[in-house]
């Protein structure tokens, strides 16, 4: 998996431009990765409660463990 990050400042319309360019590229081929994702959270720690925060980083441990 490659990790991208696009942190940019946007100060013209050109920049502009491209972001949206990349970001819809990326988009186009992105993988929904929630639902099993949220199956193993759920199976792994069924009598937990996650607030939304501790949830993601729960998915980014999940995530980052199986790729």
């Amino acid at each position: 998996m490659d990790n991208l990050e696009f942190n940019v400042e946007l100060k013209s319309r050109a920049d502009y431009d491209f972001a949206i360019a990349k970001f819809n590229e990326l988009w186009a081929v992105a993988v929904d990765v929630s639902k099993p994702y949220e199956d193993t959270i759920v199976n792994k720690s069924p009598y937990a409660s996650f607030t939304p925060y501790e949830l993601y980083l729960k998915f980014l441990y999940e995530y980052s463990a199986t790729s």
